[in-house]
């Protein structure tokens, strides 16, 4: 997508494995690497997380399932305020983001993208419910 997707991010995408490791949590993890300081590409590294829907779903499932067991870890606690975060985010990556250039790709995308937030919170409520 051109418009509506996540802001371009430089990565550490590239690095020796016996210089390299990874670092932080069970979603968004950091690549370290140990010596010379890294470098930049010229040219952009296209990266596509998932072919169908059903791969996008099942990254979903696991990554708000992951989100929430952490948020449960770290002692947060469920908010039904974050039921109402779904239109705002959607009004962000589809009018602001100007995801609505993207066609149906960047409905979807924003219509995903703001369902995700709540799934997490419900699978939050779940697992304090569970206690």
């Amino acid at each position: 997508m051109k418009h509506g997707g996540l802001r371009k991010q430089l990565r550490l995408r590239l690095a020796r494995r016996a210089k390299a490791k990874y670092l932080g949590g069970r979603i968004h993890e950091t690549l370290a690497v140990d010596g010379r300081p890294a470098g930049r590409l010229n040219n952009i590294i296209k990266h596509y997380s998932y072919k169908t829907l059903a791969q996008y779903f099942d990254k979903f499932n696991r990554y708000s399932t992951l989100g929430a067991q952490a948020m449960h870890e770290q002692g947060k606690k469920f908010n039904a305020a974050q039921f109402a975060r779904p239109p705002f985010e959607f009004i962000k990556i589809y009018f602001l983001r100007l995801g609505f250039l993207d066609g149906m790709q960047g409905f979807l995308w924003a219509v995903f993208f703001a369902f995700y937030p709540l799934v997490k919170y419900a699978k939050l409520w779940e697992l304090q419910k569970q206690k």
